[in-house]
């Protein structure tokens, strides 16, 4: 063997003992929450003074209040970090909170709900959201989907219950009805379909689920 080859061969990959392929190793679900908290919050961390052990213990009280959080589906780290600053009492982010989602929510409802009725939902929506109690409040938002998101399906949902009863399609041409009326099932009750999220139980009377043929 020449000793050019032999130079060759001695930097192949694998040749020294010790040495690690980095690329194959898997990093954990908390150094890809760490990654994306710089990639993707770095802004916003800085501007509400939110560090990375600020997130964490954030998302431990979230814990509490959903149950159970999925690390790896965390996909909108920016608005869990402002909500972290939120519920840490930072007038600062409360305040753009506000301003940023409060039109977005009042005009969302008042296309179901009269402008006035949809006005003192959105306030008394985002009002419940400041909940001190550390299950309760931004507490329950996982940053599964954005912050909008979740505050639109939140103010329907509300509407919804209000008016005692919603409909969500279930497929092949049926659709479940959640009523606090009380009226007893007409029909067996649509499966579940897989990846589908059950909804919460509102407070107030207990609903009962019927199934209508559209």
């Amino acid at each position: 063997m020449t000793r050019r080859s032999a130079g060759n061969a001695a930097n192949r990959p694998g040749r020294f003992k010790g040495t690690r392929d980095h690329t194959s190793r898997r990093r954990s679900p908390w150094d890809e929450l760490r990654c994306a908290y710089f990639a993707q919050a770095a802004d916003v961390a800085a501007r509400y003074g939110v560090t990375f052990d600020d997130l964490v213990a954030h998302l431990w009280n979230v814990r509490a209040a959903v149950g159970r959080i999925a690390l790896g589906r965390i996909n909108y780290v920016d608005d869990l970090v402002h909500a972290s600053a939120c519920m840490g009492r930072d007038g600062l982010a409360w305040a753009e909170f506000i301003e940023r989602y409060e039109p977005l929510l009042i005009r969302r409802c008042a296309e179901r709900i009269d402008e006035v009725e949809a006005i003192l939902l959105t306030r008394r929506l985002l009002g419940e959201l400041r909940s001190p109690d550390r299950t309760g409040g931004l507490h329950a938002y996982r940053a599964t989907s954005s912050m909008r998101s979740w505050l639109t399906a939140k103010a329907l949902r509300s509407i919804n219950v209000g008016r005692g009863a919603t409909c969500l399609p279930s497929g092949r041409g049926r659709r479940v009805v959640f009523s606090t009326r009380g009226e007893s099932p007409a029909a067996p009750i649509a499966p579940v379909r897989p990846g589908v999220e059950i909804l919460p139980t509102p407070i107030g009377p207990q609903p009962t689920v019927t199934a209508a043929h559209e």
